[in-house]
């Protein structure tokens, strides 16, 4: 059941009516002690982007395009909202229709992460996120008309694509901005990283001294004006007395921890064996850890290569587009290779040969681009990318399905005569060679 509220947004001319909503999802985690106790079930914080006012397009029959946003880790999702007002003025601009936005928090961050705060273990993989988006877009299907456009920031970029892999055709189009997409990533570069979040405090006393706490741990100090007061408003929380101190940030620092590196404390899979040496009970612990991953030691994460693996079958077309100062996520040989394989294995677009992937480089950017105090150039490739897959969809899929739904029912529930007729022309060629 949905819990609704009507949401303000900060600035007056912001040209979305935000509709906020609290959502049950499956409580059966991947690892068993992300969540404590199962049974309390868990829920996700969902906002939804309403156009204020429609985009007039009077002349046209055109689809309005559903989009589905997906943050990146340690990301809230209100922070995301300058970038949407700005896909919306150039979604006007083409006078293309959005029907709505939609962005959740992963279940142990943000607003999500405060709805469950009794019920957070401590070891979440990125895959649950995969799962609870699929849960919000069964749960609102009604109000996520096709076309759906996928538009997914760093790691949320990689749980989009795992989404996609097992359901190809539920989103037309994908955008992945500064991707997590890199099997090669990490080689030790976050323990610095992680071991400054785990050392910073978990709560202070005023909630003005935990907002510049918020914008510090984030470095928002260059960001959008929008953005940053956005993290201000929604990333601290007063919490529990119990505490110790009022207001904490709404992104916890040992679930941030965790998802960026899974602990293997006893290196299990890391020998000169493999996984030949590993008992049963030591692969319950780590069922997915890789002997041949180049992340040796007591840490692992299975999602970065899990992702680029399912980059060939990728179905829908992929708009990639990364900074050319960020060096977080692969550098442009990197770039270029995962371009190169989307899309061309089995079950995949075509990739770039078709015109189905396309990637892009903005000069200056850093891998906060969804946030950047200029928002026009990533804005701009956006907006490009969505009118020219709504035409897309308009010219194909819509097409095609409008072909078929002309069709008797009686046909479209029965195999065509072609099909029966190569059907018993192989019978007879098994005949004569003798297989049947």
């Amino acid at each position: 059941m949905a819990r609704s509220t009507r949401i303000d947004p900060l600035e007056e001319d912001f040209p979305f009516k935000i509709i906020s909503h609290l959502i049950t999802v499956p409580p059966f985690r991947e690892y068993p002690h992300a969540i404590i106790d199962e049974k309390k079930g868990v829920y996700l914080s969902v906002k939804q982007y309403i156009p204020r006012q429609d985009i007039e397009y009077p002349s046209s029959n055109a689809d309005p395009i559903t989009i589905i946003a997906n943050a990146g880790l340690g990301f809230i999702k209100e922070i995301y909202e300058p970038l949407f007002a700005e896909i919306y003025h150039r979604a006007k601009e083409a006078k293309l229709r959005i029907k709505s936005i939609w962005i959740a928090d992963m279940f142990n961050l943000g607003e999500s992460a405060i709805a469950n705060l009794d019920n957070l273990g401590c070891d979440a993989t990125w895959l649950d996120h995969s799962r609870d988006m699929w849960s919000m877009i069964n749960h609102f299907r009604d109000e996520m008309p096709k076309p759906i456009f996928g538009l997914g920031h760093s790691v949320g970029a990689v749980q989009l694509a795992c989404l996609s892999s097992w359901h190809p055709t539920l989103f037309h189009s994908l955008v992945f901005v500064e991707p997590g997409l890199d099997a090669s990533y990490g080689k030790h570069i976050m323990f610095p990283v992680i071991f400054r979040t785990l050392q910073r405090k978990e709560s202070w006393t005023t909630r003005k001294e935990a907002e510049m706490k918020a914008v510090k741990a984030q470095g928002a100090e260059t960001w959008a004006d929008g953005a940053r007061e956005r993290l201000k408003r929604h990333g601290v929380f007063q919490h529990h007395a119990s505490w110790g101190s009022d207001w904490a940030l709404t992104t916890p620092k040992n679930q941030i921890a965790s998802m960026v590196l899974r602990h293997n404390p006893e290196e299990i899979g890391m020998g000169p064996g493999g996984l030949d040496e590993v008992t049963l009970e030591q692969r319950a612990l780590v069922p997915d850890i890789n002997p041949d991953s180049i992340h040796k030691g007591p840490f692992y994460r299975p999602e970065l290569e899990l992702g680029w693996s399912l980059l060939p079958g990728m179905r829908p077309w992929v708009l990639y587009v990364n900074g050319g100062n960020s060096h977080d996520l692969g550098p442009a040989k990197v770039r270029d290779e995962r371009a190169r394989i989307t899309g061309t294995g089995v079950g995949g677009s075509g990739g770039m040969k078709l015109g189905a992937v396309k990637q892009v480089v903005i000069e200056g950017g850093e891998h906060t681009l969804p946030f950047d105090h200029d928002l026009s150039k990533l804005a701009d490739h956006l907006g490009d990318w969505f009118v020219k897959e709504s035409k897309r969809w308009e010219d194909g899929p819509k097409r095609r399905r409008a072909q078929w739904n002309n069709k008797a029912i009686e046909v479209k529930q029965a195999v065509t005569k072609e099909y029966f007729t190569d059907l018993t022309s192989e019978i007879k060629k098994q005949k004569r060679a003798g297989k049947l």
